[in-house]
């Protein structure tokens, strides 16, 4: 008998990139929907709502860094920006729990406390302001927090989705081709033709004050980049013998996208989501320091600096510096981060 003859039965080959893509498509799913409990202010789902999405986030990550972690973590400026990010994350999602007051409850607010320098205490000394109040005697400390978590879950939540639409539009573009393709890609040309704080201006006014508004409002501004990169990345991906490949053996389209070419566009778009996390950040920040963004009930970074701006000439400098530095450290967090991606998962910058 011959040794092929010999050989026992055929062990069952697992793709194991399969099971991260499963995982990655829970944790996905599991962010999307505890943004939304939080953004919508369901009061009995809170907690488990933040856990949820603080493990997803990590599973994102886990999954992200797959293999690669050696090379993110390759310089200590890495090591810097993750555990910053990682820090200002965690305290914006435990925001209720870890802030030693609720600024937005007017039982436990005294228009007695308000303008404290830091360090200062309450009448009673029941409670130290390590970062002073505001004119209305709420803890900056505590607005802090609660702000990076209105700014975070705003900025991920309208990114996630901008990425969705961008990604359909930017994939069927390059897909169908023609005359698809050139009217999609004019759309698309056309809104990035407006600077995006103008065009999420307008939308503000045309809508009006509101969380669920200024997010709709930056689904609406940020689309068209994710959009006009998976675009470029699947004219360049299609080209490839793997699409021949796949066309030769008959695979239908749907397949042949959603199971090859997405897939192979995913490294830009992870890169350019963590930039735009940070700009949806600063644009949020800035929509409402000018007033027009979230309501006053559900304040973020952009909100405080701008209720403290009046009060800088003065010296009471901490109602809008602290905030400032709070907004500077998760956007340059984020942007550093966002760099180390990029440099480990895009193959043409490895050495």
């Amino acid at each position: 008998m011959s040794a092929l003859d010999q050989t026992g039965p055929a062990v069952p080959v697992t793709d194991p990139g399969a099971r991260w893509r499963k995982i990655n498509l829970v944790a996905g799913l599991a962010v999307g929907g505890a943004l939304a409990v939080l953004l919508a202010g369901q009061s009995v789902a809170q907690l488990p709502a933040r856990v949820i999405l603080l493990a997803g986030l990590i599973a994102l990550a886990a999954s992200l860094l797959r293999g690669r972690a050696r090379k993110f973590f390759s310089g200590p400026s890495a090591y810097v920006a993750t555990a910053s990010l990682l820090l200002l994350v965690v305290l914006a999602i435990f925001a209720t729990e870890i802030s030693p007051q609720n600024p937005y409850d007017l039982r436990q607010l005294s228009i007695m406390d308000g303008r404290m320098p830091p360090g200062s205490t309450t009448f009673d000394g029941a409670m130290t302001y390590h970062l002073g109040t505001d004119e209305q005697g709420r803890d900056i400390l505590s607005g802090i927090l609660y702000g990076l978590r209105v700014s975070l879950s705003v900025s991920i939540f309208a990114t996630l989705a901008a990425m969705a639409i961008g990604v359909v539009v930017g994939i069927y573009a390059a897909w169908a081709g023609g005359r698809v393709e050139a009217v999609l890609m004019r759309i698309v040309d056309f809104q990035l033709s407006f600077p995006s704080i103008l065009v999420a201006l307008m939308l503000m006014a045309a809508f009006g004050r509101g969380l669920d508004k200024i997010v709709i409002a930056l689904i609406i501004v940020q689309w068209a980049y994710y959009a006009r990169t998976v675009r470029g990345t699947a004219l360049s991906e299609a080209r490839k013998e793997y699409i021949d490949a796949a066309r030769g053996l008959g695979l239908p389209d749907w397949r042949i996208v959603f199971g090859h070419l997405l897939p192979n566009c995913i490294p830009p778009l992870i890169v350019i989501s963590t930039v735009q996390v940070a700009n949806t950040i600063v644009l949020e920040s800035s929509l409402s320091f000018l007033g027009v963004g979230v309501p006053i009930t559900q304040p973020s970074l952009g909100l405080l600096i701008a209720n403290g701006y009046g009060y800088m000439l003065s010296g009471q400098y901490w109602m809008s510096m602290y905030p400032g530095i709070a907004l500077l450290a998760i956007v340059a967090s984020i942007n550093m981060v966002g760099d180390r991606l990029r440099d480990t998962l895009n193959p043409r910058l490895q050495k």
